[in-house]
């Protein structure tokens, strides 16, 4: 990422990686749906950005199969992991997927999940990747709408969490945004609709508990949030990986955008 993009909020870590792997377990059938659904068949090149620990590079390559899958991420420790565990035709490319131009480029797909949600300016992003594809390429992004939950540990994890994107300028819910955002010139919107998914409390406070872990130290949440109530919520977070009943309910906003040709 540029100097200007700030860091990733969960890190690059040993912990990061394993809530990398339970977060590709959880979303792998509802992204696999949505690829099915709206990727090209057998394109030529696709990117995979922000690939991280390449659940969604080896998903593009078993539901699209592309000639080439090019998987693109800034963390060397992730892509040393990936790279260790796929064995499908994915190269994977260390680069910052705000600079342009894109490994590979001019794609016949580009992909991203969870990524915009930690990027500044994501509609000036949506406008450059589409620069990016070939023609009557298409450009796929899944993010988060919504969370929804009853549970009062998992709504105080939430609030904190989405404080801390604000403070550096990124935004949980960025779904809402790329729906309401206007489409530059010469860009298409193809898709845009929503899916729900209700996720186990005690799978989702683990791949909580685990964030909080990563980011509890830094500078805006030691300032804005005490010790103590981090403590108190890390406990709780943990006492719900044990719960046997209740979901939380990810709104996912899948869009499409494909390169005009008027």
């Amino acid at each position: 990422m540029s100097p200007s993009t700030p860091d990733y909020t969960f890190r690059d870590h040993d912990l990061a990686a394993e809530r990398l792997t339970l977060v590709g377990e959880t979303f792998a059938s509802v992204t696999a749906r949505f690829l099915e659904q709206a990727a090209p068949r057998r394109p030529r090149l696709a990117l995979d950005l922000g690939c991280g620990l390449g659940h969604t590079s080896r998903l593009i390559a078993d539901v699209v199969q592309p000639h080439r899958v090019i998987a693109i991420d800034r963390s060397e420790s992730f892509l040393a992991l990936a790279k260790a565990n796929t064995e499908a035709n994915v190269t994977f490319r260390l680069h910052d997927v705000t600079k342009l131009p894109l490994p590979g480029s001019p794609a016949d797909l580009i992909f991203c999940r969870f990524l915009l949600t930690h990027l500044a300016e994501p509609q000036d992003l949506i406008h450059r990747w589409t620069s990016q594809l070939a023609t009557g390429g298409r450009l796929l992004v899944q993010e988060p709408d919504e969370i929804r939950s009853t549970n009062s540990t998992i709504n105080r994890y939430l609030e904190i969490l989405e404080a801390l994107l604000d403070s550096r300028g990124t935004h949980l819910y960025v779904g809402r945004i790329l729906a309401q955002m206007a489409d530059p010139q010469q860009i298409r919107r193809v898709i845009d609709r929503t899916t729900a998914l209700p996720v186990p409390t005690s799978r989702a406070a683990e791949m909580f508990r685990m964030n909080l872990e990563s980011w509890r130290d830094d500078g805006f949440v030691s300032a804005a949030y005490s010790s103590e109530e981090l403590d108190e919520l890390q406990v709780n977070l943990t006492a719900l990986t044990k719960q046997r009943s209740g979901t939380v309910v990810w709104t996912l906003r899948e869009l499409g955008f494909s390169p005009s040709t008027s």
